[in-house]
């Protein structure tokens, strides 16, 4: 039996997606990441390099596909908001992989499709059955075993990561609803098109409302942006072609089955996290003491789980 047309494309946008997401956190830690903490403007540096990249992007759509544009106000308006929320969603997740090891973080965002049933069910009335709520707080269990972190021999939550990923998720479905209503109310090549527009505008509000994100910008492509530019233009091809087979996913089958495609994927980035620790430390920080890996396990394994049957009685 064939496998539908929107889960190939799914299946091949999140492998991308897994090579970009430690793409990501290579360049931040190479060339975007400041000895200072608190001056760390690493992420919304990463955000302007590629907001002009997604100009490229939206760009070629033009170019390409300016006969099945849409114009009309409406939808511009409601694919630059997609957009909008695309762009602070992904500015948060550079936020959070910025702060702790990828193993934590990637997995909560198995919290999407319930905030995609939740927001169906407060704009469309759908009824949350009794075995979804157990599942989306299986999925929160997990979300807070794995974001218990050692301090002087003590675990703490981290509070903080998790509201920033909690709110990665709900602006993901957020965008993913509305990128949908415009493409198919619309077409595909318009909910694109002004999706990486809003995508743009965020970057530029950056650049030119924030002066630390623009000095943090200035500062870092100064020196050796040759190499930084080249290695962030292979970055951008990994994320933009991502972005835009998922969006195709999302358009041709059920969001919340597209998602489901993610629900192994934090077993895959929690292996190849151990593995990239090994062989790059410099890059990927991984805390493998015996008591940590036994809390990320068991938190990757619920999330799993949860994930696994939210999807089977949705």
């Amino acid at each position: 039996m064939l496998l539908p047309e929107w889960s190939v494309v799914g299946l091949v946008a999140v492998s991308i997606g897994v090579a970009g997401t430690f793409f990501d956190k290579y360049l931040l830690e190479k060339y975007f990441n400041s000895e200072d903490e608190a001056d760390d403007g690493g992420p919304g540096a990463l955000m302007i390099f590629s907001s002009y990249f997604a100009s490229i992007v939206a760009l070629a759509i033009f170019l390409f596909y300016h006969s099945r544009i849409e114009f009309a106000l409406g939808t511009g308006m409601a694919g630059l908001f997609a957009g909008a929320l695309f762009a602070i969603w992904v500015f948060l997740y550079l936020e959070a992989i910025n702060r702790v090891e990828l193993s934590r973080v990637v997995p909560l965002l198995q919290t999407i499709p319930a905030f995609s049933l939740l927001i169906a069910f407060v704009t469309l009335g759908e009824i949350l059955t009794l075995e979804q709520v157990l599942a989306m707080l299986g999925l929160i269990l997990g979300a807070i075993v794995l974001l218990y972190t050692k301090e002087e021999n003590c675990f703490r939550l981290d509070g903080t990561t998790l509201c920033i990923m909690l709110g990665v998720s709900l602006l993901t479905a957020l965008s993913d609803t509305i990128f949908k209503a415009v493409a198919l109310t619309s077409n595909y090549a318009s909910a694109a098109f002004w999706s990486w527009c809003g995508f743009v505008l965020f970057g530029i509000s950056l650049y030119l409302f924030s002066s630390h994100y623009r000095s943090q910008f200035e500062l870092l492509t100064r020196e050796r942006f040759g190499e930084k530019f080249t290695l962030n233009s292979l970055n951008e091809i990994f994320d933009n072609l991502h972005e835009l087979l998922f969006f195709l996913a999302i358009t041709l089958g059920p969001i919340a089955l597209v998602h489901s495609i993610n629900a192994y994927e934090p077993i895959l980035v929690l292996v190849v996290g151990f593995l990239m620790a090994a062989l790059a430390p410099r890059y990927f920080k991984e805390d493998n003491s015996g008591s940590v890996v036994i809390y990320k396990i068991f938190g990757v394994l619920v999330i799993t789980v949860a994930s696994v049957y939210l999807y089977s009685v949705t």
